[in-house]
């Protein structure tokens, strides 16, 4: 049997090694964010989030905003982000490094 120390720590432990809630990382990233030069408003881009698959245990979410599409968010896996090539500002790409809370890099996709 476990003594009531070992447990405390080990759910400690646990708690502190899980991502935190999907609805949560998007509302911290969309009260920090500052769009791009030549970008509309947040609320007229569907926005899509996933965990940016990584080797090295550094913990990133990828945005991509499309505006054009309902204005909802998403969650979902990486390979299913939207994938644009252009698009200029009309797409919006992101990179939120979760541990340091704080958002990478921010700006509008190229013109094709």
């Amino acid at each position: 049997m476990m003594s009531p120390l070992l447990l405390l720590w080990a759910a400690t432990l646990g708690a502190a090694q899980r991502p935190a809630e999907p609805a949560a990382i998007m509302d911290r990233i969309e009260a920090t964010i500052t769009m791009p030069p030549g970008a509309s408003s947040m609320s007229l881009y569907g926005r899509y989030y996933a965990w940016e698959s990584r080797d090295d245990g550094v913990r990133k979410v990828l945005g991509t905003y499309v505006r054009g599409e309902r204005p909802e968010r998403h969650w979902v896996h990486q390979n299913e982000l939207p994938l644009v090539l252009d698009g200029g500002c009309d797409i919006v790409t992101l990179t939120y490094d979760f541990d340091a809370d704080r958002i990478e890099r921010v700006e509008c996709n190229g013109d094709g």
